[in-house]
């Protein structure tokens, strides 16, 4: 069997990891269970480096009919299916669109890039166009020309307004403004066969469940814990061979190695249930052969300064912090009330299991990141 390359940690894009023969952890399973389910439209809020991308990445690839991708993965048998037939893909990444010089250039950004899709299906949008009625058009035209209901994948929806996070003032301006875009989906959902969108917080998601009828969030989902990030029995499955390389190279056993990876980056939990590794951590780690702190160069968003500021927050404070579910499952904006459940969000804290229904504990993953945060608190 041809050995296969370790995914560098800054690669998302499904098809070259695939082309380039790199290592691609099979998550094609979660995502034919999000196919079947036609009728709805999926939230996924995970923080930063937690493969959210490449998870978009993988549904474009799959819409788009790439079937010789997907060779061996758990989706392969299923291609042929109606239900994952070829399709018009809409894909928007609004962390890539430009938010720094205010909502105006952002509408005018977004609209051009609109138009930029709609060349690439072959058909034409204004520029001069409001971003919404122009995401309006576009989903249209799509379904017009092809004749079939078009697959929306929007990345990072909330990264437009959360740029804004020290500014509540232009960052409700961003939020009202997405609002709007966002309410294209239910005056066009005729058009739409499947909708998949992620985010980092849900600051603004309320917007998303206005615009769309169906709208379910799978976050804290025990259908899909594991849906990105890295279960422990992935890692040892994937990556035999790096975890004797490391090892040998660190000079322990490969148990102490994985007790120690356990530690360090595993300990994520979004649904109350599933443990996983933060797979951006783990890949650094099999590329550098050390354990370091990968999170704070990595995974700490710019807006986490502000929030911390003025707030005399204490490291201890958040040890097994016992959290109703209503706080960390409402799509309502509690970024200023409610530190526990936003450093939840940004992936400073992980849920725990509990034995209440009404409620979950709270506590640091691991190691990187509570050396991460009393880093920054310091």
């Amino acid at each position: 069997m041809e050995e296969k390359t370790v995914t560098s940690p800054t690669m998302q894009d499904f098809e070259t990891i695939i082309s380039t023969n790199a290592i691609y952890v099979d998550k094609t399973g979660y995502l034919a269970q999000l196919i079947e389910d036609a009728e709805k439209a999926w939230f996924l809020a995970r923080p930063r480096r937690f493969a959210k991308s490449l998870t978009v990445s993988t549904l474009e690839a799959i819409f788009s009919g790439k079937k010789e991708l997907f060779k061996g993965l758990a989706i392969e048998n299923r291609l042929d299916e109606e239900l994952f037939a070829p399709r018009p893909v809409i894909r928007l990444d609004m962390s890539e669109i430009r938010s720094n010089c205010g909502v105006d250039t952002f509408n005018t950004t977004l609209s051009n890039e609109i138009s930029n899709i709609a060349n690439l299906h072959g058909v034409e949008v204004s520029n001069e166009l409001e971003p919404n009625l122009a995401f309006s058009s576009l989903i249209e035209r799509c379904h017009q020309k092809s004749g079939q209901r078009v697959a929306i994948l929007i990345d990072e929806y909330d990264s437009p307004a959360t740029a804004h996070f020290n500014n509540p003032y232009e960052m409700e301006k961003f939020h009202i403004s997405l609002q709007d875009f966002y309410r294209q989906l239910k005056t066009n959902s005729k058009y739409i066969s499947f909708v998949f969108v992620t985010g980092v917080t849900k600051l603004i998601v309320g917007g998303l469940y206005s615009g769309f009828n169906n709208f379910i969030d799978i976050s804290t989902d025990t259908q899909y814990g594991a849906l990105t990030g890295f279960t422990h029995e992935e890692i040892l499955r994937y990556y035999p061979y790096q975890i004797r390389e490391v090892a040998a190279s660190l000079k322990m056993s490969e148990n102490m190695l994985l007790s120690i990876m356990k530690k360090y980056y595993g300990g994520y939990c979004f649904d109350g249930k599933t443990l996983v590794y933060n797979h951006n951590s783990i890949l650094c780690l099999f590329e550098s052969k050390e354990f370091r702190n990968f999170w704070y160069r990595t995974g700490i968003p710019n807006q986490l300064k502000s929030f911390l500021r003025n707030r005399h927050l204490k490291i201890k404070q958040f040890r097994n912090y016992s959290i109703s579910k209503e706080r960390i499952e409402s799509p309502s904006d509690n970024r200023f009330n409610d530190p526990e459940a936003y450093l939840f969000q940004l992936g400073f804290l992980s849920l725990r299991p509990c034995d209440s229904e009404d409620y979950y504990l709270l506590d640091y993953p691991n190691v990187e990141v509570r050396k991460s945060l009393k880093r920054r608190i310091l």
